[in-house]
């Protein structure tokens, strides 16, 4: 896990994931001074995929984090 807590981990996820299917894709706006490298971690622990980060076109100071998701990882279920 390194230098993330279990917990750290499960609540970043749960963050990203609020609403929605946790097995879903993934498309995630990390606000200006979040720690991207925690929710790319979560996600990387839950979902078993590599998820893409890129600056937000509306606002230099956010990232988008996306990920095909659980379901469609290469740990989903197809």
């Amino acid at each position: 896990m390194g230098r993330y807590s279990r917990a750290e981990l499960l609540k970043a996820f749960n963050e990203v994931v609020e609403g929605q299917d946790w097995r879903d894709p993934i498309c995630f706006v990390i606000k200006d001074g979040k720690d991207f490298c925690l929710y790319r971690k979560a996600i990387e622990n839950y979902t078993a995929t590599n998820p893409l980060i890129k600056p937000s076109d509306q606002d230099p100071k956010q990232l988008i984090i996306f990920s095909e998701g659980y379901r469609l990882g290469p740990a989903g279920d197809h």
